[in-house]
């Protein structure tokens, strides 16, 4: 026969049981959990040291994100060489070089970079419009990308069509020969522009929440850092408060056992 006890509740003057084990188990499991917070507290109120606190506004990286070492008296640092964004990529600059954080801008392929500093994957580079940042050195190239050659040959090409309309529009008759290899590498490099604006419109025509840019990381998304982040700050604490309701339980059935024990003279039951 299960041992009981007996409660009274004197504003309704009945009487109710409640078997002993649960009694025994309620405050073990309070206490358990309580165990459990306490744990909790140190960990996740501790600041750490070396990092600014106070409140962040949203929309702006921190300022240990933004913080990037100048020279003496904030004077331009001067480049110590040139590269552009390669083919088909749409690159992040970061304000880090962890490459944590949002991107302070996308660079387009063709942009020219000053490169400032170089630390492990990433470079420290200046655009044309004096935005610095960090961004990743792998998708850097210091020969033009196409994009950029095939507008300059454009480019030229209609200054001499040009200074041929000027010419004969004077009573002047040039014949110039058009060079084949000349003509077959234009023809070369309007091949590579199509295949690279191809490129740039499919990633535009992805959706928001799949449209990931090259520079992010070839076989990651940017997400993935974020939930395992997260994952590791919840981690600790389901099995703190798992520890806690184990603790509480084997306490319980302790003290169950212990009271059965003493009442019926050392038998268990």
């Amino acid at each position: 026969m299960p041992c009981c006890v007996t409660m009274d509740w004197p504003d309704r003057g009945t009487e109710m049981k409640l078997p002993l084990f649960a009694k025994c188990l309620l405050p073990s499991t309070f206490g358990g959990l309580a165990v459990a917070a306490l744990l909790l507290a140190a960990p996740l109120h501790a600041e750490p040291t070396g990092v600014p606190t106070g409140p962040v506004v949203p929309g702006e990286a921190s300022a240990a994100e933004q913080k990037v070492e100048t020279t003496a008296e904030d004077k331009p640092r001067t480049p110590i060489e040139v590269r552009y964004v390669t083919d088909r990529l749409i690159l992040g600059m970061k304000a880090n070089p962890q490459g944590t954080g949002k991107n302070l801008k996308l660079l387009k392929s063709g942009t020219r970079l000053e490169i400032l500093e170089k630390r492990g994957a990433y470079s420290l580079v200046r655009t044309p419009d004096g935005t610095e940042g960090w961004a990743k050195s792998a998708f850097m190239v210091k020969d033009k990308p196409a994009i950029l050659v095939v507008e300059e040959y454009k480019a030229e090409i209609k200054r001499l069509e040009d200074e041929i309309k000027r010419l004969e529009a004077g009573g002047k008759r040039v014949e110039i020969r058009p060079d084949p290899a000349q003509k077959q590498r234009i023809l070369e490099l309007e091949q590579a522009l199509a295949e690279a604006r191809t490129q740039l419109r499919e990633l535009k025509e992805r959706p928001a929440g799949a449209t990931k840019s090259a520079a992010e990381t070839p076989s990651t998304v940017p997400g993935a850092p974020a939930d395992s982040r997260e994952t590791s700050v919840w981690l600790p604490v389901i099995l703190a408060l798992g520890g806690g309701l184990l603790i509480g339980a084997g306490l319980a059935w302790w003290l169950y056992d212990r009271r059965l024990r003493r009442r019926f003279a050392g038998l268990r039951v």
